[in-house]
């Protein structure tokens, strides 16, 4: 998923549970970056969407 906001670009990639097939598969964060706004380089915020 990526996110667009006047403030700042946000990755994050998940892993999903393949093995149920329905729409509401157990999913979690693999790793997040985030970029802010005149940035050009990623920030790792992956524990941030980890609830950690």
């Amino acid at each position: 998923m990526v996110n667009f906001t006047p403030e700042d670009c946000t990755y994050v990639g998940y892993g999903v549970d393949k093995t149920t097939g329905a729409p509401d598969a157990d999913r979690s964060v693999v790793a997040a970056y985030r970029v802010p706004d005149g940035g050009v380089n990623p920030i790792e915020v992956t524990d941030e969407y980890r609830g950690g």
